[in-house]
């Protein structure tokens, strides 16, 4: 059955779970030279110093564009520091046979915390996919997960990489609490009749 799980007020400290952007050049590098918010940090640097006609060097275009993607960091930190305890999340699965067959012990680890962004994609797994299918019905799951349950480093660095993704990425195996679903198309709340997947137990308590 779909359990209700009370919110909490926001947490100004969320953000402190996140790694720095000390860890999150370190981690990545040059790695990251050829991702969409890297190009286009790049690209803004680029403009305010043709106002002044002056290009600069491959190295200090560097640092410039390394010192201006701390304005997309803050950005997450704003984000995260209005996420509530637990985290309210979102997630788009396409299903055959109705909203009856949601497996809620197969939903993986990729979720987003706007549900604007849930978008169905296609997988070889339980839910997964490129786009719905004809033969299936897609659907938006709203789910509350603990903070201790978020890969905080594969969060950062998600955002920090695609522009389009507001991901909150899940540690493997982290349980969530489904709370209620909604029609992909009009994001109308959907009636949910019985209990889930007898092989689901999205409610089990975690061994401290």
């Amino acid at each position: 059955m779909l359990r209700r799980t009370r919110l909490a007020r926001h947490n100004p400290r969320m953000s402190d779970r996140l790694p720095s952007m000390t860890w999150l050049r370190k981690t990545l590098g040059l790695g990251i030279e050829d991702r969409d918010v890297w190009l286009e940090a790049e690209e803004r640097v680029q403009e305010s110093q043709e106002a002044w006609d002056d290009p600069l060097e491959d190295d200090e275009l560097r640092e410039k564009t390394w010192a201006y993607l701390n304005n997309y960091y803050n950005d997450l930190v704003r984000h995260v520091n209005r996420f509530t305890n637990p985290i309210r999340i979102f997630r788009a699965v396409g299903l055959v046979n109705g909203v009856e067959t949601l497996r809620t012990d197969a939903l993986g680890v990729y979720w987003t915390w706007d549900r604007e962004f849930a978008e169905v994609y296609w997988s070889s797994g339980e839910h997964g996919g490129i786009g719905p299918r004809r033969t299936t019905t897609p659907f938006v799951i709203e789910a509350h997960v603990d903070p201790a349950d978020v890969d905080w480093e594969g969060t950062l660095v998600a955002y920090m990489t695609y522009l389009s993704e507001r991901e909150v990425r899940l540690r493997k195996g982290a349980p969530v609490h489904v709370v209620a679903v909604y029609d992909f198309s009009t994001l109308e709340r959907v009636q949910v009749r019985g209990a889930f997947d007898a092989r689901a137990n999205p409610h089990r308590k975690r061994r401290r």
